[in-house]
């Protein structure tokens, strides 16, 4: 979370968004806050607690990455993590700098 943090603060908003969703059943809400609390997530964090984006995308692991470009077409997907800054960095300016 460290990573999608620094760059969330770095890449301009009406460019990128960082948006977090916890899918974890075994956590509420309580339990996602003081999380946001204790790591200075300033991003977008939702809480599903019923599963549906699992269900929607698939996910077979966590964490799991999802990139979407301009269009909010999926253009990469990481199963697990975590993921560097170099590596998210570098995909972030190539999804910006494709043709729409």
């Amino acid at each position: 979370m460290p990573v999608f943090e620094k760059l969330s603060r770095e890449f301009d908003p009406a460019k990128v968004h960082f948006i977090g969703i916890n899918t974890t059943y075994q956590d509420d809400i309580t339990q996602m806050q003081q999380f946001v609390r204790d790591n200075d997530l300033t991003f977008t964090i939702a809480l599903d607690i019923e599963g549906q984006s699992s269900q929607t995308y698939q996910i077979q692991a966590l964490p799991t990455t999802f990139l979407l470009d301009q269009r909010k077409v999926i253009r990469t997907m990481v199963l697990g993590g975590p993921v560097s800054e170099a590596w998210l960095r570098a995909e972030i300016h190539r999804i910006l700098q494709a043709p729409r």
